[in-house]
């Protein structure tokens, strides 16, 4: 249990909520849903591209990441309040060694606005975020709008960092991010940035099979 999570805990039970007591109630990293995703093949045919000899790489070069740990801290009535720590960093390599460019954290507890009245005060470093819904709380559909702003808070300070490294002396480096390009306008603009998806929570609903003759057809 992190000690924050658990003072945030103890201040919601002398409120006269209801803190999780549960191991099972908590969050823990980045959501992944699954689901199948239309596919299209953009360079055809299908097909290795030989790219030489390796050579040694004499560029710095760095690498952006982010990270985020969620708990459910109880229930405020029937609504929800969860907490979260997100993180984001650059590493950059220069002469073969690693070094920290830039790194920032951001803790955050989320609920409906009449939820997070139960506390008087967050401890220090804690920023609130309301459930800005008109809707009537449910807790189940709250909890995936809590999670949702946990996303949304890792992948601003995603972007944050990128800007304050291309602001710094760093802006011919090339930045391997963790992840699509398409989180900021910046980065699609910026040349030296590259996209790496290391895994995907989603299947391609569209694949290639080979004919008879070797032309390559889509199925799904």
């Amino acid at each position: 249990m992190t000690p924050d999570f658990a003072q945030l805990r103890r201040r919601l039970a002398l409120a006269g909520g209801r803190p999780a007591s549960s191991s099972a109630e908590a969050v823990h990293g980045r959501r992944e849903e699954a689901e199948f995703r239309p596919a299209t093949l953009v360079e055809r045919p299908l097909r290795h591209i030989p790219v030489g000899d390796p050579l040694p790489w004499t560029e710095d070069i760095a690498f952006l990441d982010g990270t985020q740990h969620a708990e459910l801290i109880g229930y405020a009535a029937t609504l929800p309040i969860l907490a979260a720590v997100v993180r984001a960093g650059v590493r950059r390599r220069h002469d073969r060694r690693m070094s920290l460019a830039v790194d920032r954290c951001r803790r955050v507890v989320i609920g409906r606005r009449e939820a997070l009245e139960y506390f008087d005060a967050l401890p220090a470093g804690f920023d609130p975020v309301t459930i800005d819904d008109e809707d009537e709380p449910h807790p189940i559909r709250d909890m995936q709008t809590a999670r949702g702003l946990v996303d949304r808070a890792r992948a601003g300070l995603e972007i944050e960092v990128a800007r304050a490294f291309r602001e710094g002396e760093s802006r011919r480096a090339w930045l391997i991010v963790d992840g699509s390009l398409a989180a900021s306008p910046d980065w699609g603009r910026d040349p030296r940035m590259i996209g790496v998806v290391k895994s995907q929570p989603f299947q391609m609903n569209q694949k290639l099979e080979t004919s008879g003759n070797g032309q390559e057809r889509a199925s799904r």
